[in-house]
């Protein structure tokens, strides 16, 4: 076999790994018997005729908590394979399964140009093994779909082709709507030597995402975004008791921790009761901001904290104290440190217009937006720090050039 042949089917066998991983895991947390959460719920009305709609404080109405695409995603399996049944549930962790092996083809296809077939192998195969990714496939989320698009969407920007970039990335934004901001800003970077790529970008991204945005304007009666969570979001991880992220460091009675809604006064829980979304949301975001102002060397505090679980591990989250999670967490988290610091004295191992390197701005810009409200999504961060870390195997790297 000659060498072309065998380099084509690595990304292949790898990706055969990380299909088969995700589907072990799969089946050793019993996912298809996993309680509903938001997508489920939201998809199981979509599929019942109830609209975009979603139960919470005693109230029922529409909602804007989700971005709409991977609850959709749901709801036409429901229609397909029946509500919420076993089939359409076994479809949907399918397509995590999916999703999980196009990443690694994609990153793979990314980085070996950029850094050869070595690395391109590590990071496909660091992809396929790391413990937070083959999680997520276990979830009904959207996440694992969320980082193929990611991925997809620095592959287009390498060929220069604006608009196609503006469409991925919007269809990446309504999956995961936390990229919106980074992909948006990535792009003007990417096309800002090109007037037509600069405005067309742009142009494609709005397409995809006005409609949504008009439906949430329409809802919450004033101009807005894809989802709304910035002031749940700001409300959970700072106050009396929070610890920077969804999870309390007290122990509910199922014996994991308690979600940062417990520590609500009962004055503060009559308060959202019967509201409408956008009035819990004025209610929450008044009551950060008020704490905010009155403890601003504690906020700081609480945004260091996030900053160590954003880049490390969340400490709180009832499954990141397993030593596998431990032990990967500290190996990336260390190798980008270095990397960072090693790119400070040697600014030119990443070139600025490097895919790689926008990949890396991505995940900065995603650790700014999460230390400023809650530290999440960790899963997110895994390509950018795995792209880092095996920039320490670089030949650069050892010399310094």
């Amino acid at each position: 076999m000659t060498i072309r042949p065998r380099l084509a089917a690595a990304p292949l066998v790898i990706a055969l790994l990380a299909v088969i991983l995700r589907v072990v895991a799969i089946v050793h947390v019993h996912a298809l018997n996993a309680p509903a959460e938001e997508n489920r719920i939201i998809a199981r009305n979509l599929a019942n005729g109830e609209g975009f709609t979603f139960a919470d404080f005693q109230y029922v109405g529409p909602t804007s908590i989700r971005p709409p695409l991977y609850p959709f995603l749901l709801a036409g399996l429901d229609r397909v394979f029946g509500v919420e049944s076993r089939g359409a549930l076994a479809v949907a962790l399918a397509l995590n399964v999916i999703a999980g092996a196009a990443t690694v083809v994609l990153a793979f296809a990314l980085i070996r140009p950029l850094y050869g077939s070595g690395l391109a192998s590590a990071l496909a195969c660091a992809l396929a093994v790391w413990p937070t990714q083959i999680y997520a496939a276990t979830q009904f989320q959207g996440l694992s779909i969320a980082i193929a698009l990611l991925l997809a969407t620095q592959l287009v920007a390498r060929k220069g082709w604006a608009i196609p970039y503006g469409l991925a990335a919007g269809i990446a934004v309504l999956c995961e709507s936390i990229l919106l901001l980074p992909l948006l800003l990535v792009g003007l970077w990417t096309f800002r030597k090109k007037v037509d790529g600069l405005i067309l970008m742009p142009l494609a991204m709005l397409v995809v995402l006005l409609p949504w945005a008009y439906r949430n304007s329409l809802i919450r009666e004033r101009p807005t975004s894809i989802t709304n969570n910035f002031a749940v979001d700001l409300f959970r991880g700072n106050g009396p008791g929070a610890t920077g992220s969804v999870h309390l460091a007290k122990l509910g009675s199922d014996g994991k921790p308690e979600s940062e809604f417990d520590r609500l006064l009962p004055q503060q829980f009559d308060a959202l009761r019967h509201q409408p979304e956008a009035r819990r949301d004025t209610l929450l975001l008044g009551w950060a901001k008020a704490w905010i102002t009155s403890h601003p060397l504690e906020y700081a505090r609480m945004c260091a904290i996030r900053i160590a679980k954003t880049f490390w591990t969340d400490w709180h989250h009832p499954l990141a104290n397993s030593r596998i999670n431990l032990l990967t967490r500290t190996l990336v988290c260390g190798a980008a440190v270095v990397v960072l610091v090693h790119g400070i004295r040697f600014p030119k191992l990443i070139a600025p217009t490097d895919p790689a390197c926008m990949l890396i701005i991505v995940g900065l810009l995603l650790a700014t937006m999460f230390t400023v409200a809650e530290a999440r999504n960790t899963v997110l961060m895994d390509v950018p720090q795995l792209l880092l870390g095996l920039t320490l195997f670089r030949p650069q790297l050892a010399t310094g050039k």
